[in-house]
C-alpha cells in the first residue's frame, strides 16, 4: 500500500462532498469497487474489484458531512480482484470510509458514491493553482493539496473559505465553467501572493448580490478586467478592490452599478493605481462612499463628473491620503447635503479647485465638496466649464 498524504484535524469537504454519499454507485465501463469488510478497531477496509486496466484504489476517511480526515491509496493491477489498505489507526463510529477506482492520472473511474450534479468544488494543488469547476474531477488527484465545496451564497468576515488559510501558497486562480454564485464575498480575501486569475470572465455574475471584499488583499495583482461581469443586481461592493496595493491596471468598464448601496473602501490603498475610468459608475442608490479612494496615493486626476450623491450618507474620508491628487471633475449632482464627511479631503496636499483654490488644512471635510468658484471656494473642478 502507498499512503498519499494524512492530514489530521483538518474538517474540509473532499471527495466524499463531490460524491455525495448516497451509498449508490456509478461506474466507467469495466471498472467496479465494492466494500467487502472494514475491521474498525484496527483501521483496515477490504475492497472487491473489477478492472479492465492497471488503475488506484483511494479510500477516505470522512465525518458525516463529507470533510475528510485521511485518504490512502494502493495500486491495482489489471484483473485483481481483492484489495487491503490500512489507515493509520482505529476508526469509530463517527467516520465512515468511501472508495473510489481512479485512472494512472487520478481522475476518477468508479466510486461507492454518486456525482453530485452541479456543485461547485474549489482545488487547491501544490504547485499554488486554486481552480473552480463543477463536478469532483480534480486536474491532478495527485498534486491535490486540499479540497472544498464552495459555498455560493458567499462568505463573510468571520467565516472565510477554506483556501484563505493557505493565502500564502495561492499564485494563481483558475475559473471553469458554468459558475453561478450569489455572493463573491470574500472569496480571495488576502490572497497577497495571487498573480493571475485565468477566465475570470468565464464567472456567471448574472445572479450576484455581493461583491463584498472580493479582491481585498490581493497585493500581487497588477492587473484586472471586470468589463465582462454582469452586476445589474450588486448592492454591496464595500472593499471590493481594497488594499490591492500592486494592481495597476484595473478595467471597470461596463460595470452596472445602479443598484450598488455600499461602495465603501472600494479602492481604499490601491497606491499604484494612477488613473481610473469611473465614467460608467452608477452612485445613485449608493449611501456610504466611506473611504472609496483613500490612501490611492499614485492618483493624480479623478472624473467624477457623472456621480450623483444624493442618497449618501458618509462620505468621510472619502479621498484621505491621495497625496498626488490634484484635480477632481465633478457636476452639481455632487451634493453633501447632511453627509458625514469628516476628513474627506485629509492629506490631499496637491489638490487644487477649477478656479485655483488649493488645500487648506482648515478644510478638510465636505466643507469644500463643490465646485471651485468666486467667491464659493471649492475643491471640485467642472469639466464642462
Amino acid at each position: 500500500m502507498e499512503r498519499v498524504r494524512r492530514i489530521p484535524g483538518l474538517f474540509l469537504l473532499t471527495l466524499c462532498a463531490v460524491l455525495c454519499l448516497t451509498g449508490k454507485a456509478w461506474a466507467a465501463e469495466g471498472y467496479s469497487v465494492d466494500d467487502v469488510s472494514m475491521i474498525r478497531s484496527v483501521g483496515i477496509a477490504t475492497y472487491k474489484l473489477t478492472t479492465s486496466g492497471d488503475c488506484n484504489l483511494i479510500a477516505i476517511v470522512h465525518d458525516w458531512d463529507g470533510r475528510f480526515v485521511e485518504f490512502v491509496s494502493a495500486t491495482v493491477k489489471v484483473g485483481e480482484t481483492e484489495k487491503t489498505v490500512t489507515f493509520s489507526g482505529k476508526i469509530d463510529d463517527n467516520y465512515g470510509v468511501t472508495a473510489f477506482l481512479a485512472g494512472p492520472d487520478y481522475a476518477p473511474l468508479c466510486s461507492t458514491t454518486e456525482v453530485i450534479p452541479g456543485n461547485v468544488f474549489a482545488y487547491l494543488y501544490n504547485d499554488g493553482t486554486l481552480a473552480f469547476q463543477k463536478g469532483g474531477d480534480a486536474e491532478n488527484w495527485s498534486n491535490l493539496l486540499e479540497l472544498g465545496q464552495v459555498n455560493l451564497k458567499g462568505y463573510s468576515w468571520e467565516s472565510q473559505p477554506f483556501w484563505c488559510n493557505y493565502r500564502d501558497s495561492v499564485t494563481r486562480v483558475v475559473i471553469g465553467e458554468g459558475i453561478q454564485p450569489l455572493s463573491t464575498a470574500y472569496w480571495f480575501y488576502d490572497l497577497y501572493n495571487l498573480k493571475e486569475i485565468r477566465s475570470l470572465e468565464k464567472l456567471d455574475t448574472s445572479r450576484l448580490t455581493s461583491m463584498r471584499a472580493m479582491f481585498a488583499g490581493c497585493a500581487s495583482l497588477t492587473s484586472l478586467d471586470l468589463s465582462g461581469f454582469d452586476t445589474e443586481s450588486v448592492e454591496d461592493m464595500f472593499g471590493l478592490f481594497g488594499r490591492c496595493t500592486g494592481l495597476t491596471t484595473l478595467n471597470l468598464k461596463g460595470l452596472d452599478t445602479h443598484n450598488v448601496k455600499d461602495m465603501s473602501k472600494m479602492f481604499v490603498d490601491c497606491e499604484a493605481l494612477t488613473s481610473l475610468n469611473l465614467s460608467g459608475l452608477d452612485t445613485g442608490s449608493a449611501t456610504s462612499l466611506y473611504g472609496m479612494f483613500a490612501y490611492c496615493g499614485s492618483l493624480v486626476s479623478l472624473d467624477l463628473s457623472r456621480f450623483d450623491t444624493g442618497n449618501v450618507a458618509d462620505m468621510s474620508g472619502m479621498f484621505c491620503d491621495c497625496s498626488n491628487l490634484k484635480t477632481i471633475f465633478a457636476s452639481e449632482q455632487f451634493t453633501m447635503d447632511n453627509a458625514d464627511s469628516d476628513d474627506m479631503f485629509s492629506g490631499c496636499t496637491s489638490l487644487i479647485g477649477g478656479n485655483g483654490t488649493t488645500y487648506d488644512t482648515d478644510h478638510t471635510d465636505g466643507e469644500y465638496a463643490r465646485i471651485d468658484k468666486p467667491g464659493a471656494p471649492g475643491y471640485f473642478t467642472d469639466k464642462n466649464a
